[in-house]
């Protein structure tokens, strides 16, 4: 089993802005939480990254601070050049031994 790490919930974390923001919905569904799929359909994901991509584009993060990590359980802040999509404590879990965004 692989260890719920720091540096692979920060890597996680990107991943997922980046294919969120990138308009990569498949990718990006893959990167949230069972519970999260299971309320969010992968053909929704797709137009919500497609609008964020028309948005926004593909933004990088600047500053990404992990707030609480407890066991499978973290809370991620993290900001962009444009502050309307910064992230504030995030819910993220560890779970199939990968981190997965749990803001559903």
């Amino acid at each position: 089993m692989a260890a719920a790490d720091q540096p692979g919930l920060e890597a996680a974390v990107r991943a997922y802005s980046q294919a969120y923001l990138g308009g990569q919905g498949s990718a990006a569904y893959g990167l949230l939480s069972q519970r999260c799929q299971a309320r969010i359909s992968a053909t929704d994901m797709e137009a919500l990254t497609a609008a964020a991509q028309t948005q926004y584009g593909p933004e990088p993060i600047t500053t990404l601070t992990v707030n609480t990590h407890v066991d499978t359980l973290a809370r991620v802040s993290y900001t962009y050049p444009d502050p309307a999509i910064n992230q504030r404590e995030e819910p993220w879990v560890f779970e199939n031994d990968a981190w997965h965004q749990d803001d559903c």
